[in-house]
């Protein structure tokens, strides 16, 4: 995909959600929300905990078939966290 920076490209995944469900982890990028409130998606946040800011699955996993789609930044956007690989694959 290709688009004139970040926040087109983001703009453009989130029209293709149009009215879906999509879950962000948070903190990250306000265009994440920003984007898809604009395409008419239902929005719904997961909020890491500090320090560590690391992915939480047995808070996360029960909450994912509820989404059509989620976005998740890693390197994270404010945090500069990047996720370990295993945890994302799970």
């Amino acid at each position: 995909m290709m688009g004139n920076g970040g926040a087109e490209i983001i703009m453009l995944v989130a029209n293709g959600l149009a009215n879906q469900r999509v879950l962000i982890i948070q903190p990250a990028f306000a265009e994440y929300a920003e984007a898809c409130l604009a395409a008419g998606c239902k929005v719904d946040f997961h909020q890491l905990d500090a320090p560590g800011w690391q992915l939480d699955l047995e808070r996360l996993i029960p909450r994912l078939p509820e989404y059509d789609a989620i976005f998740l930044c890693t390197p994270n956007n404010p945090t500069g966290v990047s996720f370990k690989r295993d945890t994302v694959r799970n």
